[in-house]
């Protein structure tokens, strides 16, 4: 499950779009590793985490965001099947 990032995004300060990271498998298996044990992070394991990944640690917390938003969004699909 690798986020594809490709497209440019419009920066929140006004500035020129600035472009979308793509995570490396490594980077996902590692990520969706860490959400298996944990769904939430606290900013201690996000810090260490976005290090290990050569991540800022925000880009770590969008990512469990959305994930935890997926997770939500199926479980929700199942329950209406």
């Amino acid at each position: 499950m690798t986020m594809n990032m490709d497209d440019e995004e419009e920066s929140s300060n006004g500035g020129p779009p600035r472009k979308k990271l793509r995570l490396t498998k490594e980077q996902s298996r590692l990520l969706e590793e860490s959400f298996r044990q944990n769904h939430t992070l606290n900013p201690k394991q996000k810090e260490a985490l976005a290090m290990q990944l050569k991540l800022r640690p925000r880009q770590v917390e969008v990512w469990f965001q959305n994930r935890r938003a997926r997770k939500l969004s199926s479980l929700e699909r199942r329950q209406m099947d």
